[in-house]
């Protein structure tokens, strides 16, 4: 029996390294489109190495297209400090690769390929190639040309292109691919492009004259993004000609699709894809697969339970102690929710959207823009004014005509937190658009005040968004270092939104009860609320934050008809929800894609 167990513990040290494998936390992929049908593509790349000495990515060069040069650029920690970033230094700098052509050597050491990028030609095409230098997490964004990515056909010009790769070494949790509009000709609208999204579950949508496709869940081992697009012509003069025409890509492309009605019915995988999932021996890499993507969770888990929660090209460190008093980013928790959206790791991120929601509302009420009603449990419902109050800020004014939707559902103008949640399940691209331009605007702030760039904070910024991180460490922390001077009252409505933001508003609210009933006594006599409708007005605001604990996506929906002129359904600010099949947007297919150019299988660490 011992000798059994001795073995079953050896045989789990031997795995354990392989299931301590890559990681790919996530790869944000841009194509700028040319006038002459070429594109300048940048890959951003997050992610953990283990193993190896170069990052590589295959692509097929077929249907006139050819891959010129490649650029590395990586983001990699100060060596001037070893932990953390003393105050007001970056804790990254930008570091330009040596460029080889088309000369890669992959037979060289860790060493011999640090900072160095190429490509590799093989039978298909090439392969893009990097050294990755060191082992642990590295942030790299990569460009090359794809030339003749458009193609001229005979009646409209077009592409079809794999974009992200299936079989990388790791799956990405998160992936996007915009395609953004260089040619200088007339701006990309629904007249005269069309467009989708094959090999993976999320959306694809025009959004602000881009095309941008999104994941919504993590990428599988097999997953792919390939995105497929129409021109009118006349828009771009490709150098690309081919004798074919779109019809047939496009048919070729929504061949096997999840729109085919013959292929998957309500979103249940039909016979064809089970077979094909347990062929090949599938199953025993899906469930491979699982098991590490199981042991990545815990990993991550782990770095919480320990405090390292933050991305250090935000904030620094992943991990950030001390204590800051002074209401950070003057105040501005659009501001705060967009660094914390940038720089928390997942899940925590994921609650980012709902807690800013649940902060303005802790706002309206402190503010008295919202009355609180309790009833004999001591639970709060909010009650609407008939007249709609002033408010500063537009984000603000289209969350709060919102609420007051959701509260006009049962013409009273009452709202429980569970109604609010329950009209959200409905309109989720509504509050999508809503978190978006809350983020938006957030990030706009910071990059004016020089506090970020593109991927990363600067080192203007750092110390601004530690003092965030500080500041929660402050709000947590009160009965822990009870001997604090209590806070100025005037400040308590600023530190109880910001606490909604953070997820403990009802926390920090029950602290300053106990440790300062007095100056407690004074707040709600200010706010014109009772102890306990306040204590009420804490616990709503925090259920708003739980029970909406998915960041709003746009809503998936399937279609099994084509019409290039099928009738719309927009969302509340004029995000279009049509059939993707119809080249509108809407959600994309898992399946599909076929007669795809560029891509290939496999790519990552080696």
């Amino acid at each position: 029996m011992k000798k059994r167990i001795l073995i079953s513990l050896l045989a789990l040290m031997a795995v354990t390294p392989l299931l301590r494998a890559q990681q790919i936390d996530s790869v944000g992929v841009e194509v700028y489109i040319y006038p002459d049908g070429s594109a300048l593509v940048s890959q951003l790349w997050k992610v953990e190495v283990v193993s190896g000495t170069e990052w590589y990515m295959p692509v097929r060069e077929n249907d006139g297209i050819h891959i010129e040069y490649l650029h590395v650029v990586e983001f990699v920690r100060n060596p001037e400090w070893s932990k953390d970033a003393p105050e007001g230094v970056s804790p990254t700098k930008r570091v330009n690769y040596v460029e080889e052509g088309r000369n890669w050597d992959t037979n060289r050491s860790l060493e011999e390929k640090t900072y160095r990028c190429g490509i590799n030609p093989t039978a298909e095409g090439c392969e893009l190639c990097w050294g990755q230098g060191s082992m642990g997490w590295h942030r790299w964004l990569a460009f090359f040309m794809v030339k003749g990515l458009v193609q001229s056909l005979n009646d409209y010009d077009g592409f079809n292109f794999m974009f992200v790769n299936p079989e990388l070494v790791a799956p990405p949790r998160t992936a996007t691919v915009t395609l953004i509009n260089k040619t200088g000709g007339p701006e990309w609208t629904e007249e005269n492009i069309l467009f989708w999204g094959f090999g993976y579950k999320g959306s694809i949508l025009l959004e602000d004259g881009k095309v941008v496709a999104r994941t919504e869940e993590s990428l599988g081992t097999y997953d792919k993004m390939i995105v497929m697009m129409r021109f009118n012509k006349g828009m771009l003069s490709p150098e690309n000609v081919r004798d074919s025409d779109f019809e047939t890509m496009r048919k070729e492309a929504l061949k096997d699709s999840d729109w085919n009605p013959l292929e998957l019915v309500g979103g249940i995988l039909c016979f064809g894809g089970i077979i094909d999932l347990c062929t090949g021996f599938r199953i025993i890499r899906f469930l491979f697969s699982l098991i590490a993507g199981l042991f990545s969770a815990l990993i991550g888990r782990i770095k919480y339970w320990t405090g390292h929660k933050y991305d250090k090209y935000v904030f620094g460190s992943t991990k950030v102690d001390g204590y800051w008093r002074d209401i950070p980013l003057g105040g501005d928790i659009l501001q705060a929710a967009f660094v914390l959206d940038k720089g928390l790791i997942e899940p925590l991120k994921d609650r980012v959207p709902s807690q800013l929601m649940s902060a303005y509302f802790l706002r309206w009420i402190l503010e008295g823009k919202v009355q609180v009603i309790t009833d004999e449990k001591g639970e709060a419902t909010l009650s609407f004014p008939t007249e709609t109050p002033q408010l500063e800020e537009k984000i603000d004014s289209q969350l709060y005509l919102m609420a007051l939707e959701a509260a006009g559902q049962n013409n009273n103008r009452l709202l429980e937190s569970k109604e609010f949640s329950k009209w959200a399940k409905g309109h989720k691209s509504r509050l999508g658009n809503w978190c978006k331009a809350a983020f938006d605007k957030g990030g706009q702030a910071v990059k004016e005040k020089g506090y970020f760039q593109t991927y990363i904070a600067t080192d203007k910024g750092i110390p601004h968004f530690k003092h965030l991180a500080q500041f929660e460490n402050y709000l947590k922390d009160f009965t822990l270092a009870s001997e604090r001077e209590a806070p100025e009252v005037g400040l308590w409505k600023d530190y109880l939104v910001f606490a909604a933001l953070f997820g403990i508003a009802d926390r920090v609210a029950e602290q300053f009860r106990k440790l300062y009933p007095k100056d407690f006594a004074q707040f709600t006599s200010a706010t014109h609320l009772n102890s306990g409708a306040l204590m009420a007005t804490m616990a709503f605001s925090s259920d708003i934050a739980r029970r909406i604990t998915a960041r709003p996506t746009e809503p998936v929906r399937r279609y099994s008809s084509y019409s290039s002129s099928s009738s719309s359904s927009h969302s509340y600010y004029g995000t279009s929800t049509r059939s993707s099949y119809s080249g509108h947007g809407g959600s994309s297919s898992h399946r599909g894609g076929g007669g795809y150019s560029g891509g290939g299988r496999g790519g990552g660490s080696r």
